[in-house]
């Protein structure tokens, strides 16, 4: 990949070229407002203009380990060794350039340095005494080149022969884009230098003693403490390990927490205020992204057309916010909420598969820019405008909508009750959220303001017993400030007691609707991309036409073409007839209709009505607090569970 992450092209980025290729949408959790699905073209940096070349894919960099979050050695595993690579990190190139192999399934990668183990675990240690693993080396000065590693690794064997009756080893180690041998894991300078003659002497090649690199990695066995490996990323590239795969079976990195990971992993040092590391970030395909982020999101068994809605808000809000930790840890995306959950593939399944390769490319829009596509794991019944949840400027999409679809009552995050003292109140408030300004007990809960068109609560205040009190603002401070007591800012409050509203689904029946779909064509490759597949044309010719039957693959002709439904035979000739392919819908009859217009096709779905029902909540004193609410989360955008609810009355993903 050519993409610039840079600060001055992160906004480039964003704004991703793209090429429309369905019609307008009316997304229904985000209030109905007119979007484009669209196929993504991701051009090359050096391209003034769209036309120039056309990537299928973008490869984005998920942080795994970083900042504070490092630890010295970060132990791997894959089913059958690692592909070694050089993984480019702020340069904007994506592409692993693998050099080298290791055979060894379990490896723990750490940094340059004397390295003490106790529990398995890998800690620096300064002293020259008890080091599992040296920071010391002797390097043969000799460069080999990345695509003449044949060379450098019969060297490397042929020397172990002859060092093995010492205990030493060699070992290859990236140094400036080229390969260096080196030997020996020594505890301290003057150990390596008391074995320098001896090693010197083996080959012909000039040597020196190094010490470790502040920004160098090992890879070392952890069953022997044997360095297999080091990369010296001071040119401003990252080591990279790939899991090797056989042809009749992929191969995963799996993780200590007993996560595994598609793409590559990356690993550099990170050095800051006493923090001594490395990170891991891996480098992966953004479906393949979107497919680690699906099941942690959502569940992989929820229904095909969720799975695909939520593909494609789920890609389109990484697009959005790709590059968010560029200039800080030098990759785009976290692995957190911060983000998107997102675990690798180990709870990837067909279902998830089929969701992201299904919609493949597509992302939202508006006004021909990338839309923030927020989510929240349940609203109930009602949406919040973003501007109403965390202040600032709003947005002509992500408005308050009611989702009178949503069955949050049923939901075992839709809907909750909790009950307080007013001094236990008061010790959360002061000690766990910071209002020191409030003291005594809580005396009274006061809502001042709901989000316009929503239930949310936009503006609170809080008394205390001496008559102080504090007003918290916007519905996502509101929600936090009593994160204990609340899931989401949907909520009534009371003392002693509170009435509030609930509201149950009910399903009529089914009913026949007729819904219109496009037929979608993804956009020409340019001759610059040769080994792209071949493009649907937007018509289809049905000349000569091959049907299955129970026998054998038979040509036929639309003329001949019949249909026996449950109440009759229908004819090309007569009707016209809808055909889905893998690349889309089809409308044939003998005219060979052009598929670029709408084609209705009847669909069911459930009918459904909203009973509300009128309760009052007791507390267990009357001096308690008691909160009835709806929704967990910040409640802007799309519902997850409206999503499946909407799924379950027979709506498709658009």
């Amino acid at each position: 990949m050519h993409l610039n992450p840079n600060k001055s092209t992160r906004e480039a980025r964003k704004k991703l070229a793209v090429r429309i290729v369905a019609g307008l949408l009316a997304l229904l959790m985000v209030g109905g407002t007119a979007y484009s699905l669209i196929y993504m073209l991701i051009l090359n940096a050096s391209a003034a203009e769209p036309g120039a070349e056309v990537l299928e894919d973008l490869n984005i960099r998920v942080g795994l380990m970083y900042g504070d979050g490092v630890t010295v050695g970060f132990e791997t595993e894959t089913e059958y060794g690692y592909t070694v690579g050089v993984q480019p990190l702020r340069d904007g190139i994506y592409d692993f350039a693998p050099f080298w192999t290791l055979n060894n399934r379990v490896v723990s990668v750490t940094s340059d340095a004397n390295l003490k183990k106790a529990d398995q675990t890998y800690s620096i240690t300064k002293s020259a005494y008890g080091t599992a693993v040296g920071g010391y080396h002797i390097e043969f000065s000799v460069d080999f080149a990345l695509t003449d590693m044949a060379y450098a690794e019969s060297m490397m064997h042929s020397l172990n022969a002859v060092l093995a009756s010492s205990g030493l080893y060699a070992f290859p180690a990236y140094v400036g884009g080229v390969i260096r041998l080196r030997v020996g894991s020594f505890s301290s300078y003057e150990a390596a230098a008391n074995m320098y003659a001896y090693v010197a002497g083996i080959l012909n090649f000039a040597s020196s003693v190094v010490s470790p690199g502040e920004q160098t990695v090992s890879v070392v066995d952890p069953s022997t403490d044997r360095i297999l490996l080091e990369y010296d990323g001071s040119d401003g590239t990252a080591l990279g390990l790939q899991a090797i795969s056989m042809e009749d079976k992929k191969s995963y990195i799996k993780t200590p927490a007993d996560n595994v990971y598609d793409g590559v992993f990356s690993y550099y040092r990170h050095q800051e205020e006493g923090v001594d590391g490395v990170c891991v970030v891996n480098v992966l395909t953004l479906d393949e992204y979107v497919e680690g982020v699906l099941p942690f999101e959502i569940s992989n068994t929820w229904p095909a057309e969720t799975l695909k809605a939520f593909s494609i808000a789920a890609r389109s809000y990484a697009a959005y916010t790709l590059g968010r930790h560029d200039s800080a840890y030098s990759f785009d995306l976290c692995n957190g909420s911060h983000c998107q959950m997102y675990k690798g593939a180990g709870r990837v399944n067909e279902n998830v598969r089929s969701a992201v390769r299904s919609t493949h490319g597509r992302i939202i829009t508006y006004n021909g820019k990338i839309a923030s596509t927020y989510y929240s794991s349940s609203c109930g019944g009602v949406t919040v405008s973003i501007g109403d949840v965390w202040g600032g400027a709003s947005s002509p999409y992500l408005v308050a909508h009611e989702t009178p679809w949503e069955r949050y009552s049923e939901h075992n995050n839709g809907f909750w009750i909790t009950e307080v003292s007013p001094t236990e109140l008061m010790k959360y408030l002061r000690e766990q959220k910071g209002y020191e300004e409030l003291s005594g007990y809580v005396k009274n809960i006061e809502v001042l303001e709901y989000a316009p068109g929503s239930t949310y609560v936009k503006k609170l205040r809080i008394t205390d017993s001496r008559g102080k009190s504090v007003e918290i603002v916007n519905t996502d401070r509101v929600r936090m400030a009593l994160g204990a007591y609340l899931k989401s800012a949907n909520f009534v409050v009371g003392q002693g007691s509170v009435a509030y509203t609930v509201d149950t689904v009910q399903t009529l029946g089914e009913v026949i609707i007729d819904a219109t779909v496009e037929k979608t064509v993804r956009p020409p490759v340019s001759p610059s991309s040769p080994s792209q597949p071949s493009i649907p044309t937007s018509s289809v010719t049905a000349e000569k036409l091959t049907v299955l039957t129970a026998d054998s693959l038979v040509e036929t002709d639309i003329s001949s073409l019949s249909i026996m439904t449950a109440e009759t035979i229908l004819s090309a000739g007569e009707q016209k007839m809808v055909i889905r392919s893998a690349d889309g819908l089809y409308l044939l009859n003998d005219q060979n209709t052009q598929t670029g217009a709408p084609i209705a096709i009847p669909r069911t779905i459930m009918e459904y009505t909203v009973l509300r029902e009128t309760k009052t909540e007791l507390a267990s004193s009357p001096q308690n607090f008691v909160f009835v609410g709806k929704g967990w989360g910040h409640g802007a955008g799309m519902s997850q569970y409206g999503a499946k609810d909407l799924a379950d009355l027979g709506y498709d993903y658009e």
